[in-house]
């Protein structure tokens, strides 16, 4: 559900913040570095406030995390996407101020730079939400090392299947490859390309209110947290 939530918010952003990526970083450090490459001074730096926000949003999620750890408080999870969930919400009000039901008008940096900081604050703050599940390491705001590790994981199964095989007892790696962490991997991905899918198709009929579907993916995913009977945060 987080990485559904991020591929629609991922592209909704894309088309509604003149082309600027909020969850990938790695478009944005590149036309950064071409804009200034190229127009020196008079660069547009809209696609560096983003990195920013976003790394700010980062250290946000873990210094969240540090803190319920400290104090005990079991909903970490509840409690960093409740603040994405703020996040999102002051983006949407201040794109529906300023543009009402039509795209912005991205000629000039400002609002954009403030309204491409909100949402880049959010995805950073997911990042940092969640960060492993059953033993794995995972991501749901980007997808490159899902797919990378995709693949690690399911050329180490083939090896480890053929040496079992032959008499092998003993895992080469830190964990035995399974399906399930392959299927896991590859369900992310997946469900990040069904986000960004339906984000592109909302945003085409509905414009920025396209994310209130995300925004309510996150609320179900923060109130399942507050639900489930959880043990203290571990760091």
């Amino acid at each position: 559900m987080l990485a559904v939530a991020a591929g629609c918010i991922v592209a909704v952003c894309y088309s509604e913040l003149s082309h600027v990526e909020v969850g990938p970083m790695t478009g944005n450090a590149i036309a950064t570095g071409v804009s200034i490459g190229a127009r020196g001074s008079n660069a547009m730096l809209t696609r560096a406030v983003a990195i920013v926000a976003f790394v700010l949003g980062v250290a946000a999620g873990v210094a969240v995390a540090e803190e319920c750890s400290r104090h005990r408080v079991r909903r970490v999870l509840a409690s960093t996407l409740g603040l994405e969930l703020l996040l999102l919400a002051a983006f949407l009000w201040w794109v529906a101020a300023s543009a009402g039901a039509s795209r912005l008008n991205a000629t000039s940096p400002w609002p954009l730079d403030g309204l491409v900081a909100l949402p880049a604050l959010a995805m950073g703050m997911q990042t940092a939400a969640l960060r492993r599940v059953g033993g794995q390491t995972v991501r749901t705001v980007y997808v490159s090392g899902v797919v990378t590790r995709a693949a690690e994981e399911a050329v180490r199964y083939v090896y480890w299947r053929r040496d079992r095989r032959r008499g092998a007892t003993q895992v080469p790696w830190h964990n035995e490859p399974t399906p399930r962490r392959i299927a896991l991997l590859a369900g992310i991905f997946v469900m990040y390309a069904v986000g960004a899918i339906a984000g592109g198709w909302l945003d085409a009929e509905w414009h920025v209110w396209a994310l209130v579907a995300p925004l309510a993916l996150l609320a179900v995913v923060a109130c399942a947290d507050a639900a489930i009977d959880v043990g203290p945060p571990a760091r």
